[in-house]
């Protein structure tokens, strides 16, 4: 198949979705396909650069990002001129709201890529993120905003008329069959794969903390991959790590990496106001192999996520595919949806490697036909 990728940014490390479509991408070419990417809606991030370790993705081709400055008709254009001379047999859409538009209302996005597309391709939409205000406890703001981002969810299944639906974890799912809209569940893989080629690079850099090889044993290693948004419990969940290191006797180091947003220096001040006289670094952005490094190094991994949506973070994956112990015990304010039982499924059954997911997503694109099965669906709906 000749599989074009479409979502929001393709910026390596700066971009969950871009990152893990990136990686897919990679497994499908290595199956056999022909893949190609673009990025429909790329930003400048603060303090972004291009750097050595930002190679291109082995056998797929990369289309030159459309910047979010440009106007819509521009990049319509753009998306038809190059899926004209691509010529894909699927159309892959890794959708994220907030990704297409700064306040989560890409209103028009559906009809723009139905126009777009063309007639010949068929399309696959994988939903990273759904809407808010899911929860009768939620801000009246986000059930406002939640309302218009579940119609654009139902309008891109509509127009789009996709053979295959997939989200990352069983809450979304729910939620798009509340929505009419009959989903698979495709689960995540980690965006950084194993690599020991750095290893050494993490010895030293735990060593310059004073764990080394003789004593770390002594030491509760726990870390923080990725973005901490502002709604999370920092603080709260730094306790309870204390508590963990101090009932089993051990020191505790508090370590950070990535690019996320709210990190760095003023993670570190936060960290340390809760656990004065304790190891705590942030290591920043840095290439993918010294992440697996990192992350192999852990003996616990600090979940951002809340337990009820940990199967949609490409972070939790990578910490539990790297055989850390995640600790998952943030939990959303649901009543809702505590029937499904969600904060007590087991992380690892959520996640698997790569390879997988390229398959699974092969075999429900081929054998798929949903289009028309939830285009009827939500025509009914609607009556």
């Amino acid at each position: 198949m000749k599989i074009l990728f479409l979502c929001s940014s393709l910026r390596p490390g700066w971009n969950g979705v871009g990152d893990y479509t990136r990686r897919l991408a990679g497994e499908l070419a290595a199956r056999g396909h022909q893949c190609a990417m673009l990025a429909l809606h790329e930003k400048v991030y603060p303090g972004a650069h291009e750097s050595p370790e930002d190679e291109p993705t082995r056998g797929v081709q990369e289309f030159p990002g459309l910047d979010a400055a440009l106007s819509w008709r521009e990049r319509s254009a753009r998306l038809r001129s190059l899926a004209g001379q691509f010529g894909p047999d699927v159309i892959s859409l890794q959708y994220v709201p907030y990704g297409f538009h700064d306040k989560g209302l890409p209103v028009l996005l559906p009809r723009r890529l139905a126009a777009a597309g063309g007639p010949a391709a068929a399309w696959h939409i994988m939903f990273h993120e759904l809407w808010t205000g899911i929860t009768a406890r939620s801000p009246w703001s986000h059930k406002v905003t939640g309302f218009v981002q579940r119609r654009i969810a139902k309008d891109l299944v509509r127009q789009l008329r996709p053979v295959a639906v997939h989200t990352s974890n069983p809450l979304y799912e729910e939620l798009l069959r509340s929505a009419g809209i009959t989903a698979g569940l495709l689960p995540l893989f980690g965006n950084i794969a194993r690599d020991e080629s750095q290893a050494a690079w993490m010895d030293d850099t735990l060593r310059q903390l004073g764990i080394t090889g003789e004593n770390r044993a002594t030491w509760l290693v726990a870390g923080m991959f990725g973005s901490c948004h502002p709604d999370y419990p920092l603080e709260r969940q730094v306790r309870r790590m204390a508590a963990v290191a101090g009932d089993a006797g051990r020191s505790l180091a508090i370590l950070g990496i990535g690019a996320g947003i709210g990190l760095g220096p003023e993670w570190e001040q936060r960290v340390r106001g809760v656990v004065p006289g304790s190891v705590v670094r942030h290591l920043g952005r840095q290439p993918a192999p010294r992440v697996s490094a990192f992350l192999s190094a852990l003996d616990t991994g600090m979940a951002c996520t809340p337990a009820e949506f940990v199967g949609k973070s490409g972070s939790a994956a990578a910490m539990v595919l790297h055989g850390v112990a995640l600790d998952n015990s943030h939990r959303g304010d649901m009543p809702e949806y505590r029937h499904l039982r969600l904060a007590e499924l087991d992380p690892r059954s959520l996640f698997c490697e790569a390879s997988e997911v390229a398959r699974q997503m092969e075999e429900s694109v081929r054998s798929g036909n949903r289009g028309a099965e939830n285009a009827d669906t939500l025509k009914a709906d609607d009556r």
